[in-house]
């Protein structure tokens, strides 16, 4: 009963082997996928992360992973599917990680950020600037389902808290940008809960919390010292 990130928290807490595995409840994999991403990560020692590619029931591509810009989040670097092993920024959702490369501490840490989202790519992000990799093996396939309830309005909220969070303590960027940048993500939201989206109820819950952890983001930040 507690948020994403404290339970990896625990997890990597009390596991005993050197390779971590995580997957998400919504996503499902076949046996084989774990010796492909345990045998890629093995024999690549600069490789922190190796992430499946998700898909959907359907077969289209539903998580490639993520290509972080100076700037916005967005993919602006050419991601090559069709390769073996492709270089990304951050994977979730299903992957393998280098234990022993984690700093369990800073990763609880991350937890008062980020309790439900980005809290595996707090430490990706830290990681990468240390020069490792962390790839997407194109052949190891996991499928991700849809959501089968209503929109999650917690996990909306979250979304909203950890974007200007992200923003401003995180990449850095001034108040004004990352307001900015929280604002235009503001639009995005529906898109990313259309599968959940039934009528216009549903898209007033994913405003009013969006905006509801947006401001909370930013009473955290205050709150915790870091400069607005």
């Amino acid at each position: 009963e507690v948020l994403p990130c404290y339970a990896m928290y625990y997890a990597l807490k009390e596991s005993q082997g050197r390779y971590f595995l995580r997957v998400d409840d919504d996503n499902e994999i076949d046996v084989d996928l774990i010796p492909l991403l345990y045998n890629y990560i093995i024999k690549n020692k600069d490789v922190a992360y190796c992430g499946a590619l998700g898909i959907r029931e359907n077969g289209d591509i539903s998580n490639p992973g993520t290509i972080l810009s100076k700037y916005l989040k967005l993919s602006i670097r050419p991601i090559n599917i069709e390769s073996e092993a492709y270089e990304v920024d951050l994977v979730d959702n299903v992957y393998i990680m280098n234990k022993g490369l984690i700093d369990i501490k800073n990763f609880y840490k991350s937890c008062e950020f980020f309790p439900w989202s980005f809290e595996d790519g707090y430490d990706q992000v830290r990681l990468k600037k240390l020069g490792y990799k962390i790839v997407v093996l194109s052949r190891a396939l996991s499928v991700h389902h849809k959501h089968r309830n209503r929109i999650n309005s917690k996990q909306v909220y979250y979304y909203g808290r950890s974007k200007i969070i992200l923003y401003k303590s995180i990449f850095k960027f001034n108040f004004i940008k990352s307001i900015l940048l929280s604002f235009i993500t503001f639009f995005y939201v529906p898109y990313i809960y259309k599968s959940d989206i039934k009528d216009v109820k549903d898209f007033a819950v994913i405003y009013f919390n969006y905006i509801k952890g947006s401001i909370d983001g930013l009473r955290f930040l205050s709150k915790n010292c870091i400069s607005l």
